[in-house]
């Protein structure tokens, strides 16, 4: 019962839940900052510590703003593909 019924039921909750955990995932920045601040010679840097530092710590807004854009860029895009490859037979991922 729990294979046939249970288990098909909770598929959109978990496309939704895993769907933000990959956004969330991309985005990571305030653990990383406040225990090692990018780590010794940037080791543990992400994206979005890279775009803080870039912007807000050396003032190169431009350069930060690719970044953001860039960020920005890859999240919709993994957003969308994991979404497109969860539920193919709806009608709103066709494009």
């Amino acid at each position: 019962m729990f294979r046939y019924i249970t288990l098909p039921q909770l598929r959109a909750v978990t496309v939704v839940v895993v769907g933000m955990a990959v956004v969330n995932s991309l985005k990571a920045f305030d653990m990383i900052w406040i225990l090692t601040k990018g780590g010794p010679s940037r080791s543990s840097e992400t994206l979005a510590l890279t775009m803080y530092r870039e912007a807000f710590r050396l003032f190169h807004v431009g350069y930060g703003s690719a970044i953001a854009l860039v960020l920005s860029v890859i999240v919709v895009a993994s957003s969308w593909a994991y979404l497109r490859r969860q539920m193919p037979d709806t009608g709103w991922a066709k494009a």
